[in-house]
């Protein structure tokens, strides 16, 4: 064990020490040093981290958020952080008490992060002008309704599931797709691109057409940026890069995220 280490192991008992004489009724400052800063709040409080970061790195570098089910979730019960796994700290944190929940062994062995219908999550504010590329695994699994993946920020950049059955992007003007999904898991893949966007769904079936070029700024994930339009289902992983991918890289990431997931 490294002296840093060590260090950190002597903090974390005074830590655990202190918590156990008066939970809750002292906050400390988690020295910046240490990287399992989280780790520690989550002795702390009492909360449990699953998978502090990602072992691998995407088969497409550059990504300016990549958030997956099976890591980074800091949770109580329910969650309250989901870490950034790109280095770049856009972590998706709690709004009060709506907050969804973690399901481990979901889907092909990895969790997912449910929300049905009251929860959402805030992520740091992106500041990113078109061209962007997001690519979100996830389903709804209620029908009838408009269910939100995921907006970008005041309606820029949402991607939704239609109370139609199809797929939908809007960043000024709305994009729908031709494919019809019930409540199956599906790699969900937007360019928002103004005239030049695109819409696919599992690596084919592309819609291309006008979505607007309205910018992204501090996303939502679960519901629209007004708290409407609540998603009932589940999202396993949601990758955001600031660039149009070529046609080789999107579909480099795709395949990576089927054979994750098993669709």
């Amino acid at each position: 064990m490294s002296a840093k280490q060590q260090s950190f192991k002597r903090f974390a008992r005074c830590f655990i020490v202190i918590g156990l004489c008066c939970t809750g009724c002292i906050r400390f400052p988690v020295p910046h040093e240490y990287a399992d800063q989280q780790l520690l709040l989550a002795l702390f409080y009492n909360t449990s981290v699953t998978g502090n970061s990602v072992p691998y790195a995407l088969p497409v570098s550059g990504a300016k958020a990549w958030l997956l089910g099976s890591y980074g979730v800091n949770t109580s019960g329910s969650i309250l952080t989901w870490a950034d796994q790109s280095g770049n700290g856009l972590d998706a944190v709690s709004v009060g008490t709506l907050r969804p929940t973690q399901t481990t062994n979901a889907l092909n062995g990895h969790a997912v992060i449910h929300f049905s219908g009251t929860q959402r999550l805030n992520m740091g504010y992106l500041a990113m002008a078109q061209p962007s590329s997001v690519f979100i695994v996830a389903r709804r699994t209620s029908a009838g309704t408009i269910n939100t993946f995921f907006d970008g920020d005041a309606n820029r950049n949402n991607f939704n599931h239609l109370n139609t059955g199809t797929y939908s992007i809007y960043a000024g003007t709305a994009l729908n797709s031709a494919v019809i999904s019930a409540a199956s898991y599906r790699v969900l893949f937007a360019a928002y691109n103004g005239a030049s966007s695109i819409l696919g769904v599992d690596g084919f079936a592309d819609t291309n057409g006008n979505a607007g070029a309205t910018p992204m700024g501090t996303p939502m994930i679960g519901a629209d940026s007004t708290g409407a339009f609540q998603l009932v289902g589940d999202i396993a992983e949601i990758i955001i890069y600031n660039k149009s991918l070529t046609g080789a890289e999107r579909t480099s990431v795709t395949n990576y995220l089927k054979t994750r997931y098993g669709i």
